[in-house]
């Protein structure tokens, strides 16, 4: 069994594989769009092509709905209420003597500058989970009223 260290770090690079693809689609869709409009050359070189651009556009717009969707929907194994969980449900994660372990690594001598380090180390309460919980429920609430929709949706947009 995972120690919540492990799995707090495991999930915590799923939720930054989906942020950086969801980030990754969106903003390569708005390129494509920003260039073909402020450069009439690249419109008409996309027009050369129209199905075969059409078909990256809907992908990237798709995929960016997809990665999205994994963050926020509650019904998969990843998303961003796992992470949460495992840190509200495991506070050690965070304190300094956890934080000094990590910072040392497999050092077996204790670096020089690691206790001045840690004196300015904030150590989070339950009420920052709390306060992260709320805004996660706020995005969560633009998410769906705007977007699952969409990402549940069968038919393809433009």
């Amino acid at each position: 069994m995972a120690t919540p260290d492990a799995l707090f770090e495991r999930e915590l690079e799923v939720f930054q594989v989906e942020v950086e693809a969801a980030t990754q689609f969106y903003f390569a869709f708005l390129a494509v769009h920003a260039v073909a409009y402020q450069h009439k050359s690249v419109e008409t070189l996309l027009n050369q092509a129209p199905l075969f651009w059409n078909t990256c556009m809907g992908a990237l717009q798709t995929s960016a709905f997809i990665a999205l969707g994994r963050m926020f929907d509650q019904s998969p194994n990843h998303n961003l209420d796992r992470v949460l969980r495992i840190a509200q449900d495991h506070p050690q994660i965070f304190s300094k003597a956890a934080l000094a372990r990590r910072k040392q690594g497999a050092n077996t001598a204790r670096p020089e500058w690691l206790d001045e380090y840690l004196r300015t180390v904030y150590e989070p309460t339950p009420q920052d989970f709390r306060r992260l919980r709320a805004h996660v429920r706020k995005w969560r609430r633009i998410y769906e009223a705007n977007y699952r929709d969409v990402r549940h949706s069968k038919a393809v947009t433009r």
